[in-house]
């Protein structure tokens, strides 16, 4: 006979993996201490718990979701999340308003320059000390 909480364990442990996160950020979400988190993973230790905190994390809102034998992890299940869209949608757009942050503050609000690179800035000052002019 197959131990319940062990499936729970490969599942949850499954789950994780598939969606590509590390045991790390679910540790420290979870408030699930390391070795506490790996016997769980194991199918030791106050399962339930674990679960319900898991469950809670992930946004899962049937409580036997992991305790199914022949669960299926399809396509679906490793869908991105909303807040995964979203942080893909404001990333871009954070760069966008440092760089007229920037510009705003270093030419005045009439003229906008991208925030010049490391490299260019490299370049100019070795071109001020050999004696160069830049443009």
């Amino acid at each position: 006979m197959v131990n319940t909480n062990k499936i729970v364990g490969q599942n949850v442990k499954k789950y994780i993996e598939g969606k590509g996160i590390k045991h790390s950020w679910v540790m420290e979400r979870t408030g699930i201490k390391k070795t506490a988190y790996y016997n769980f993973l194991k199918g030791e230790g106050n399962v339930e718990e674990y679960v319900a905190k898991i469950n809670k994390l992930f946004r899962i809102n049937d409580p036997f979701f992991f305790y199914k034998a022949d669960m299926e992890l399809n396509g679906k299940t490793f869908s991105r999340s909303r807040s995964d869209s979203f942080m893909n949608y404001v990333a871009p757009r954070v760069l966008i308003i440092q760089n007229y942050t920037y510009a705003f503050h270093k030419f005045g609000h009439t003229q906008t320059k991208q925030r010049p690179s490391r490299i260019s800035n490299r370049e100019e000052a070795a071109q001020r000390k050999n004696g160069e002019r830049t443009k």
